[in-house]
């Protein structure tokens, strides 16, 4: 999931293509649905598809200064358009996850979906005001929102809950202010110039173009920043918490690789995209080539993002293997993480590493191993059944996987490089701040 908000300070602007871009620069979050919504001084005009931003068509005449955009792994036709009683009608982009969900449903009736993101609009809506509304939902909820609104009285509001669990972005520019769940997409809007939205904070832009802070909500097990983002989630050119996904990559690769220094390998290679960056540090460290040798057919799509059956099609789809570069070798490859096995499970890339005459295959993870689903996504599984916990051994887990060895980075190296990353880079974030429950099961801040 991914959003977007896009505010000029000329009224007479559109800024419908920066809205666009911006989501577009974030498609990897969510690649089921996608739209805009903008505002142009009198009505909101709202465009969205099932599908990906690149096959969203905006009409000629979709004209706005300040607007929202939202990428989706549902089918929640996002943005939402929410009427209050108490205060000015809104358009509403949220990336939402609600663990409560029956509790609300049960006193309030006339949805039109199932969807968290509809639920959250309901709830900010019986606020006397946006920031009340936002406020409320912050109280009353299990779960985390990063969200941006827009209203008819021309004004913006962007918030991040007060757990700061998914990152959000607020920048500003020449033609005025953006806010994006990933930095990768302000630059491409011609903003240099951001930061992270503080967890709880909530910030408003009026209908002038200026920003100002309105309130920090604060929470009880103060923040708790998904550590997946640096693993996986992230695209590599992305900053969150003044941390490069990049770095922490690099930095992970160069602990997991110190015990494979006695080690012969022909070269390094990753499952891409994100692990490359993996493995080229990882050759790096070893003095090794690094070479693409199973490689990403870049017309498909991020399997993870998607339903089961769907994941498995698109990993036997989107994975080949270039047959000269691995004849004979032996393999170092590098993958950003083992979930729930959809890349091994059907169209496993090791399967073509072998047919093409790989000598041998080690495999390594750029994160610690995957023991619990996380309790803010939908869960399509028991932990038990995880690959971590039914192979806990790596001897196991590379008969499972079919390769030579296996190795995962563990909690502490994983830890201990984002850790090295924010200190490098000036950022205030601490161990608590991590929420490692995917690793260690410890999701006591949703009680």
């Amino acid at each position: 999931m991914g959003i977007a908000l896009v505010h000029y300070r000329n009224k007479e602007a559109n800024c419908v293509e920066d809205a666009k871009e911006a989501i577009m620069q974030i498609n990897h979050t969510g690649q089921e649905h996608c739209g805009i919504t903008l505002f142009n001084g009198e009505d909101f005009q709202r465009e969205t598809k099932n599908g990906l931003v690149r096959e969203l068509k905006i009409p000629w005449n979709m004209k706005g200064y300040c607007g929202i955009g939202s990428v989706s792994k549902l089918h929640d036709h996002q943005p939402l358009e929410t009427r209050s009683s108490s205060m000015p009608n809104f358009a509403l982009t949220s990336d939402v996850f609600i663990i409560n969900r029956d509790e609300f449903r049960g006193r309030r009736d006339g949805f039109l979906s199932d969807f968290d993101a509809e639920l959250a609009g309901r709830i900010i809506s019986e606020g006397k005001n946006i920031p009340e509304g936002i406020e409320k939902l912050a109280e009353e909820i299990k779960g985390y929102y990063c969200l941006g609104t827009i209203t008819k009285d021309g004004e913006s509001y962007i918030a991040r809950c007060p757990l700061g669990t998914k990152s959000l972005m607020i920048g500003e520019g020449r033609k005025g202010h953006a806010s994006v769940t990933e930095s990768r997409a302000l630059r491409k809007i011609g903003i240099t110039k951001y930061r992270d939205v503080k967890p709880g904070e909530i910030l408003k832009i009026d209908r002038y173009g200026v920003i100002h802070p309105v309130r920090t909500i604060k929470g009880k097990h103060g923040m708790k920043l998904c550590t997946f983002l640096y693993g996986y989630y992230g695209w590599v050119d992305s900053v969150i918490e003044g941390i490069p996904v990049s770095a922490v990559r690099e930095t992970t690769a160069a602990k997991i690789v110190e015990n494979d220094r006695n080690m012969k390998f022909d070269f390094a290679t990753a499952i891409e995209d994100s692990g490359k960056a993996y493995g080229e540090e990882g050759a790096a460290q070893l003095k090794i080539p690094y070479r693409s040798a199973l490689i990403k057919y870049a017309y498909f799509l991020r399997s993870y993002e998607k339903g089961i059956k769907e994941r498995r099609k698109e990993a036997m789809g989107k994975t080949s293997s270039v047959e000269d570069r691995i004849k004979g070798k032996i393999l170092l490859v590098f993958d950003d993480s083992l979930r729930r096995a959809t890349m091994i499970e059907e169209g496993s890339p090791m399967e073509y590493a072998w047919d093409d005459g790989a000598k041998e295959i080690h495999l390594r993870f750029g994160t610690p191993r995957n023991t619990h689903q996380c309790r803010l996504d939908f869960m399509d599984r028991p932990d038990e059944n995880l690959p971590a916990n039914r192979y806990p051994t790596d001897e196991e887990m590379a008969g499972y996987l079919n390769v030579t060895t296996v190795r995962f980075s563990t909690v502490d190296q994983y830890v201990d490089s984002i850790l090295e990353c924010a200190k490098r880079y000036g950022s205030n974030l601490r161990r608590e701040d991590l929420c490692l429950g995917c690793y260690n099961g410890d999701f006591g801040f949703l009680e």
